[in-house]
């Protein structure tokens, strides 16, 4: 009989005895063993032992000779552990595909979604992203997204409608049933003949402690026969926004503020939008567009001056915007004069802020103009020429465009302030205020309560001489040529008088200077609040809001009171004071004592508060937003894309198009109920004549 020992020697046994060792090769583990194909899956080396060899599969040791490997790897526990192992491979395999090929899909719904946000946010055409996603794969051809990217017109259509367009309006719904908001609303008539009604919300949204003014809805209001020839009447704006909110489900008793231009259908006493808006929400706040009615008043007063002023205006800009060699012409007359080479502005009604800077730019290039219309009257001899001449050469005119030049700025500076995204509701009346002073006093005598005097008393009126008219006006008048001219003078005077007059009439006509909440702001800025005469209590302040504090128990407006009364005797830092009015309250928000709020309740009651409108600025900005995007060659653009192409833009630019990053609910929505409504999808294609009309 034979056998083997611990060393793998074969040892031959005589009558059960062990008599000598006969001689056997001993092998050792063979690192090209785990090479092979039939061994390398599960044969291991033992450490510590060169002899022998291990099996991962079966979990056994034995001698590392190859005809013991082939033995083993024969037997049927060996052959039931691989297949079982194979089979547990193959399901992790297909497992890791699973889960990677979810993560690739993912990636390229972000980079489609990402692709929408940035057409949506630089006005691009919707057919630009057959194009843009080729050349993406033709520049990228090893990237996997950009390979699984399928981007067209129709399906960036639908992404914007109603993936980024609907998540984004869930979030601002979410936003207004949670908080109190004000409506702004105005109406245009875009380049597609389509009259719309624009939406905005502003409110103190407590996720971004910002005041934010949102686009909401773009309505089309005559959508058959019927609603054209009922018109845009003050029923149909007012059910047409009620609406809007109605289908969202968010309450009506969260709305505390209205604002529009002061057009009779919006603002009129009876049978209005304000005067509904006050009959089912009492209490509401109201406010006429402050922007509107600073240009309206700029604009009427303008009016009781020589109509030859707005006429030098138009003739100058007409006469050189077409014709690039009277351009050129012009500039050798500047360089002469030693003036900046400025092109003419033209004059416009719907710019509110034109005026001004036409008539400085006609100041600044008066010799210049006067020298080239000296030559051009005898070189072309025209009759448009001609009169321009004229112009520049009457004193009168140029003393008008002197006193425009000091008197415009005054509307416009509180034009700009008021046309702001930003919290002004706290200096509007102060600003309102020291406006109205500085034009009456500058043909009144002084008196303490300029406020209660008739703007047209002419007990009060200053003599012409006394009268201050601006610095370029003075400087004028020294001129001999021109002080001589008494009749030319008298004229001048009144006429200026009257201007001033009108100015301050349509300011109290159009601004209520005794509006109480208007001038209770005015507590509620930093200075003001932190300051030894402040208000002692907010109590008369909350009479004013009653919208705002209906929404408050007796027990937090207690609580309110308190902290308001506390911010003197708390040490808050100094230089807080000097804080914009919506900084200062947003820090109060936030800060905490001892891990206490301190002032929580009183800073969100302000937020709120000042969160009410001011202007209808925001209307105006979405308009010209809609310009650009439907033009003429995209007039077929329909209101519904429009919608979604706002609201996408409007929720790309919480940040940029680069750093935008979608929400997993935006991914989720890229599915097959995306394209819901493809029967309605727009069409951006241009009908033929129009392509012909504009190479004409």
């Amino acid at each position: 009989m034979s056998d083997y020992d611990s060393d793998g020697d074969r040892v031959v046994k005589i009558r059960g005895e062990s008599t000598t060792k006969l001689s056997h090769q001993k092998q050792k583990f063979r690192g090209s063993w785990q090479i092979d194909p039939k061994f390398k899956n599960w044969l291991e080396p033992v450490k510590n032992n060169d002899y022998k060899a291990f099996c991962r599969y079966c979990q056994v040791q034995f001698v590392s000779e190859l005809s013991t490997l082939k033995k083993h790897s024969k037997s049927s526990k060996h052959i039931g552990n691989v297949k079982s192992v194979n089979e547990s491979s193959s399901i992790a395999y297909c497992f890791t595909n699973v889960v990677q090929l979810k993560k690739e899909t993912e990636a390229i719904k972000l980079a489609e979604i990402k692709l929408c946000g940035f057409i949506s946010e630089h006005n691009m055409s919707l057919n630009s992203i057959d194009y843009l996603t080729g050349v993406l794969k033709e520049s990228f051809p090893d990237s996997n997204i950009v390979k699984g990217i399928n981007l067209g017109r129709t399906k960036a259509t639908c992404v914007i409608k109603n993936v980024i367009d609907k998540c984004h309006k869930e979030e601002l719904t979410i936003n207004l049933k949670n908080n109190c908001f004000s409506v702004i609303i105005d109406e245009s008539t875009d380049v597609g003949t389509l009259k719309t009604l624009c939406i905005c919300v502003r409110y103190f949204n407590e996720l971004t402690c910002k005041v934010e003014s949102s686009f909401w809805s773009l309505i089309q209001l005559f959508t058959d026969s019927q609603s054209a020839n009922e018109g845009a009447t003050a029923n149909m704006i007012y059910s047409e926004v009620m609406k809007s909110f109605e289908i969202q489900n968010i309450p009506y008793n969260n709305i505390i503020g209205f604002a529009s231009d002061g057009c009779n259908a919006m603002m009129g006493n009876w049978n209005s939008v304000a005067s509904r808006f006050k009959s089912d929400f009492p209490g509401v706040f109201i406010q006429k567009c402050i922007c509107h009615s600073l240009h309206l008043c700029a604009s009427e007063s303008c009016k009781v001056l020589p109509r030859r002023c707005e006429d030098l205006c138009r003739d100058v800009y007409n006469y050189f915007k077409s014709s690039c060699k009277r351009i050129s012409q012009f500039k050798e007359f500047q360089l002469f004069c030693d003036v900046e080479p400025h092109k003419i502005l033209r004059p416009s009604q719907t710019r509110w802020l034109s005026l001004e800077n036409v008539v400085c730019r006609i100041l600044e290039q008066w010799e210049p103009l006067k020298m080239f219309f000296r030559v051009q009257r005898h070189e072309d001899k025209l009759a448009s020429a001609d009169k321009i001449y004229d112009y520049l050469n009457d004193p009168l005119i140029l003393l008008f465009y002197n006193f425009l030049k000091w008197v415009l700025p005054k509307f416009t500076t509180l034009n700009k302030l008021f046309q702001s995204e930003k919290v002004v509701l706290t200096s509007m009346h102060n600003r309102m205020e020291e406006t109205y002073t500085e034009l009456i006093f500058s043909y009144m005598i002084k008196m303490n309560k300029p406020l209660e005097v008739s703007p047209d008393d002419r007990s009060k009126f200053l003599p012409n001489e006394q009268m201050y008219l601006g610095i370029g006006v003075m400087n004028e008048l020294k001129k001999t040529e021109i002080f001589s001219k008494k009749e030319m003078l008298k004229e001048f005077y009144e006429r200026c008088r009257q201007f001033l007059i009108t100015a301050c009439q349509q300011i109290r006509k159009r601004y209520d200077f005794k509006c109480s909440i208007l001038k209770n702001m005015q507590h509620l800025s930093p200075q003001n609040a932190l300051s030894k005469h402040r208000l002692v209590s907010l109590n008369s302040f909350f009479d004013d809001v009653p919208r705002i504090i209906n929404r408050y128990q007796d027990i937090d407006l207690q609580k309110i009171d308190d902290e308001w009364r506390k911010l003197v005797i708390v040490e808050i830092e100094p230089s807080l004071k000097q804080n914009h009015v919506e900084d200062f309250w947003v820090y109060l928000y936030n800060w905490q004592i001892e891990g206490e709020y301190k002032f929580k309740n009183v800073a969100k009651f302000v937020l709120q508060v000042i969160s009410l409108p001011h202007s209808s600025a925001e209307c105006e900005r979405l308009f010209s937003k809609v310009n650009l995007i439907k033009t003429k060659i995209r007039n077929k653009l329909q209101t519904e894309t429009l919608n979604g192409l706002l609201l996408s833009s409007q929720r790309v630019k919480q940040t940029t198009c680069v750093k935008f990053q979608p929400t997993k609910t935006m991914i989720d929505s890229m599915n097959t109920t995306m394209y819901k409504e493809t029967e309605d999808l727009d069409v951006e294609d241009v009908e033929v004549h129009h392509l012909k009309d504009l190479t004409i």
